[in-house]
């Protein structure tokens, strides 16, 4: 989704700053030296000045993404990170041009050294700012791919209630199932189109029934989709309970969404070809489509109402 360019270690910058320097031809003279200093100086100054520029701003980022940071790697980390990379790019330029003035025809080879020795000393020290890059850049390559210009509709629930399958019955294509990072959980996008019209349904993963402190980073991030990506809530309940979780304690979840988000909320009632109560809910079924006009026209009603005067 981002071109972010790999990250390398400390050591591996090192090791690709000293092999270019290295094969420039030397013949013992005080220009080799400095074609030498030039060459270690500008790789790892334009490697590492390379990765902050690739990376996304993070304020330019939509508020989903940044949550998802801010759990994974912490925002302020990551940006105190992306700082220190920049000085010591421009550190590494800066040595060079100080110890270069230096440099006569006795003392090069010892000005070459030194040389390498600082701006050694600089990139090891960022060891630790890149790994936190790697890290977010791992992060922002694998979550899903997500459109601005789109209805944001977002599926809530327990686990294994029918939530994707009801992704997959919507979408035009076959969703895109992108892996959160560390984790085996995975977040499913998918998109309709109708006309100008885009309508981008996300499952999270399953929240459970927890207090906001007890919630885990899975917990979290799901949280996060619903605070800052939706534009509808989708609530499904599987009254069959073969989910494993009891209606009860699915309600409560419910309920407590509920008070908890100010977007519109859909309630559905899923696997209607198991169960269906007598309920004001409405009653779907992925496996037999029971329900996916209703709940796709229910949805495009809201959208309607959520259009201001110059989007109509």
């Amino acid at each position: 989704m981002y071109d972010i360019p790999t990250i390398l270690t400390a050591r591996e910058i090192l090791d690709k700053a000293f092999k270019k320097a290295e094969k420039i031809g030397y013949k013992g003279r005080k220009e080799d030296t400095i074609d030498r200093i030039n060459s270690f100086s500008d790789t790892v100054s334009h490697t590492l000045r390379r990765y902050v520029k690739r990376f996304p701003s993070i304020e330019r980022l939509s508020p989903f993404y940044r949550e998802i940071l801010e759990i994974n790697v912490g925002r302020d980390a990551l940006k105190k990170s992306l700082a220190n990379l920049h000085w010591a790019s421009e550190k590494a330029v800066s040595i060079a041009r100080e110890e270069k003035r230096k440099i006569d025809d006795k003392n090069h080879s010892f000005i070459r050294k030194k040389v390498y020795g600082r701006i050694s000393s600089v990139v090891k020290k960022a060891d630790k700012d890149l790994k936190i890059l790697a890290e977010a850049r791992e992060i922002l390559r694998n979550l899903p791919e997500m459109r601005i210009d789109a209805v944001d509709v977002v599926m809530a629930g327990y686990p294994n209630v029918g939530k994707s399958s009801i992704i997959r019955a919507l979408s035009t294509a076959e969703p895109e199932i992108a892996s959160y990072p560390f984790t085996t959980k995975k977040i499913i996008v998918g998109h309709s189109i109708e006309g100008e019209d885009v309508f981008q349904f996300i499952d999270t993963p399953g929240i459970l029934d927890r207090e906001p402190e007890r919630r885990n980073d899975i917990e979290k991030e799901a949280m996060a989709a619903l605070s800052y990506a939706a534009d509808i809530l989708v609530f499904v309940i599987d009254p069959s309970e073969t989910c494993g979780y009891s209606l009860e304690k699915q309600e409560m979840l419910m309920k407590k969404i509920a008070k908890e988000f100010t977007v519109p909320i859909i309630v559905v009632e899923t696997k209607a070809d198991i169960l269906k109560r007598k309920t004001e809910n409405l009653k779907v079924s992925a496996i037999t489509g029971e329900g996916m006009d209703a709940l796709m026209d229910h949805i495009r009603e809201i959208s309607d109402t959520l259009r201001t005067p110059s989007d109509s």
